[in-house]
């Protein structure tokens, strides 16, 4: 029964687990990459568009389920915020703890991210 109990505890802990550490992807056809960097209460993201580079640094964030919430977009100084005004997009970020993955979606289609 313990074990049972400790196995339940352990998927527990993993379905509502923070991302972590460097997450890259790509979309090759589109010339793009991506990277983000996970701390405990920021991230660092890095996108490479064809040669045009933009970084968006110690952005805050906080988990709702496996949604990354950023709640500073609203503020003039948000860097994403910043990016979304500008493309005319909203930027949802997702985490998937089994896969160890996180997803964007700006509403064009969805990057999957990759531990790296």
């Amino acid at each position: 029964m313990r074990s049972v109990i400790a196995l339940v505890l352990i998927f527990a802990a993993a379905a509502f687990a923070n991302p972590t550490g460097n997450y890259c992807g790509s979309v090759p056809e589109y010339g793009i990459t991506t990277k983000m960097t996970f701390a405990e209460a920021t991230f660092n993201l890095e996108i490479d568009g064809n040669g045009s580079k933009t970084v968006c640094d110690n952005e805050a964030y906080n988990m709702d389920g496996n949604t990354v919430a950023m709640p500073n977009l609203n503020n003039a100084d948000d860097c994403v915020g910043n990016l979304q005004r500008d493309g005319g997009v909203t930027l949802k970020i997702s985490y998937d703890a089994g896969a160890n993955s996180v997803a964007l979606d700006a509403g064009i289609g969805i990057m999957q991210l990759n531990s790296c």
